[in-house]
């Protein structure tokens, strides 16, 4: 079912240990994960933890918006489109989320 629903990331563990990885949404008192839609508000936070600092990369609707060098990041979004995001160790891609998608 996560697969069906979307509710899964892809890692090449080759790099690194990626157990321990969250990418979720926060709006108002929801937690929203990968897969999952929020109605465009001006109070959503997606959020990411690393279980080591690479590069984390937030990319909507297939376009890379933004870059943070950290284990952990957060990003405040009130325009709709699908998000996700990819983290580099080392430069080697490692971890690639599924989207959440802000109707």
């Amino acid at each position: 079912n996560a697969l069906k629903e979307g509710k899964c990331f892809v890692a090449n563990d080759y790099h690194g240990n990626s157990n321990g990885f969250r990418f979720y949404a926060e709006s108002g008192n929801k937690v929203y994960q990968m897969g999952d839609e929020i109605k465009r508000n001006n109070h959503i936070i997606l959020k990411v933890l690393s279980p080591q600092k690479g590069e984390i990369r937030l990319i909507k609707s297939g376009k890379k918006i933004e870059t943070i060098e950290n284990n952990k990041a957060e990003f405040k979004i009130a325009r709709k489109g699908a998000y996700r995001v990819e983290v580099y160790l080392n430069e080697k891609a490692w971890i690639f989320s599924n989207h959440i998608r802000v109707i």
